[in-house]
């Protein structure tokens, strides 16, 4: 029975050997992210959804948002766009 454990045991550690040195996987369909957002946009739309009680810490249930709430985040973020663009 032991020798049974034993041989299992050094199977298992072999295939787990193997299997930690394949590395990583590369997908070569895989497109790079590339955000088409601004830095003001994001924290713009953040904060509007923090004040309309959207962002939750903890193991509270996530709130969803209505349309109205989806269009005011929206129009945060073009404002901090047009904000942007204005200044520069």
């Amino acid at each position: 029975m032991k020798t049974s454990n034993l041989v299992a045991l050094i199977c298992f550690a072999c295939v787990a050997g193997v299997a930690s040195a394949e590395g990583p996987v590369n997908y070569p369909d895989e497109v790079p992210m590339v955000s088409t957002k601004t830095r003001a946009q994001v924290k713009a739309e953040l904060a509007e959804a923090r004040r309309l009680g959207l962002v939750v810490y903890g193991e509270r249930d996530v709130p969803i948002a209505t349309p109205e709430q989806e269009r005011s985040i929206m129009l945060a973020g073009l404002r901090a766009r047009t904000e942007q663009v204005s200044t520069e």
